[in-house]
């Protein structure tokens, strides 16, 4: 049965609601405040909320923010029940709304990434998983095996897919236009800096940055693309405010890579180690942490 929450700071009021929505068969939690409604709701799934408010004013602006209904007292106890039953009838459909939109935005997906078979589907699995998360997400396989086209499927199955997918070579420029392309400059910056720029970083703000082939990356870049990866900042070209703002793949297997830099090191423990199709970790809250996949 459905689970609601009373919030009300008079007493009687608050016991009476409880009595009658217990008899009718609802799980009820009650409340006398706010912070109290807070901790329940911390801990407890709630399928309707029933919070008094004190002026008319207030009760325009909680509908104006998303309640479903006003009641006055005295409230009967068939009105009541029946704009209980009105809110969750909406609250079902509203979900089986989210749910055959999300379908619809897995089809339209997976529409770009034609696959069958047992390994396409683990893939794909996990693909799933990590998408929702901010987690910074490895990509690894041989080259031809598809890593930009999986890294595409993370963005728009994920809540940024309304925003920009970015792509960006990191082999395939020297490290000082490397840096540049990956964090901006400021106007003055360099000789032919004539105005500020804004790197990738910041146009995929909001978005995805496919950084492929990390495994090449320059080193003197990769020590300061793991700063970005640990918290997050980092500094235009020329600037001295930090910025705040990612999907990486490579053709290498980074854990054998024969250089020491700081990103390979610790990009080796978020890889799979598969190289036959492009494979990845579960999403890491830091790179530079172990992920036990």
């Amino acid at each position: 049965m459905a689970s609601i929450l009373v919030v009300d700071d008079a007493h009687n009021h608050r016991r009476a609601l409880e009595a009658l929505l217990s008899r009718t068969g609802y799980t009820v939690l009650t409340a006398a405040s706010g912070d109290e409604a807070l901790a329940h709701l911390e801990h407890h799934a709630v399928d309707v909320l029933l919070c008094a408010v004190s002026m008319p004013t207030t009760a325009v602006a909680t509908m104006k923010e998303g309640a479903y209904d006003c009641l006055v007292k005295p409230i009967s106890g068939e009105d009541l029940l029946s704009t209980v039953q009105n809110a969750l009838a909406l609250r079902v459909l509203s979900i089986e709304n989210l749910v055959r939109k999300r379908q619809v935005v897995d089809q339209v997906a997976r529409a770009n990434v034609i696959g069958s078979s047992p390994t396409w589907n683990r893939v794909y699995q996990m693909v799933q998983q990590v998408a929702p998360s901010p987690a910074t997400v490895l990509l690894t396989g041989e080259s031809g095996t598809g890593k930009e086209l999986i890294a595409g499927l993370v963005h728009r199955l994920s809540p940024r897919a309304k925003h920009p997918f970015i792509v960006l070579n990191a082999a395939a420029m020297p490290a000082t236009l490397l840096e540049a392309e990956l964090f901006g400059y400021e106007k003055g910056a360099f000789t032919g800096a004539l105005h500020r720029k804004p790197g990738h970083f910041e146009l995929a703000d909001g978005g995805t940055l496919f950084l492929d082939e990390i495994g090449d990356m320059p080193v003197e870049v990769q020590a300061k693309l793991l700063r970005v990866l640990q918290d997050g900042t980092f500094k235009r070209l020329g600037g001295s405010r930090p910025c705040g703002c990612m999907s990486a793949s490579s053709r290498r297997r980074i854990r054998n890579s024969p250089r020491k830099s700081p990103l390979s090191a610790s990009a080796r423990t978020c890889t799979t180690g598969s190289t036959s199709s492009p494979s990845m970790c579960r999403p890491c809250a830091n790179v530079s942490r172990t992920c036990r996949c």
